[in-house]
């Protein structure tokens, strides 16, 4: 059976998110955005992100895998 989302937990996060997804992530990569859109942390997907340097808040993960994008909503402690 396939996520059809991205599964995120911790969440909150303090220092990581683990984050599942339901497509192949091979060459994936991703994106945190803040609340008022700007890119502040960006790279090769991985199922384990660091978040520790990320101010608190409210932060959308969008993940890329070449055809589609998925976004889920992540809150940094």
């Amino acid at each position: 059976e396939l996520i059809s989302d991205l599964i995120t937990y911790p969440n909150p996060a303090t220092n990581f998110v683990h984050v599942k997804a339901g497509f192949r992530t091979n060459g994936a990569t991703y994106k945190i955005v803040n609340t008022i859109g700007a890119t502040v942390k960006s790279g090769v997907f991985t199922s384990d992100i660091d978040v520790s340097q990320l101010n608190s808040g409210i932060y959308l993960l969008e993940v890329y895998d070449g055809q589609k994008k998925i976004s889920a909503r992540i809150v940094k402690n």
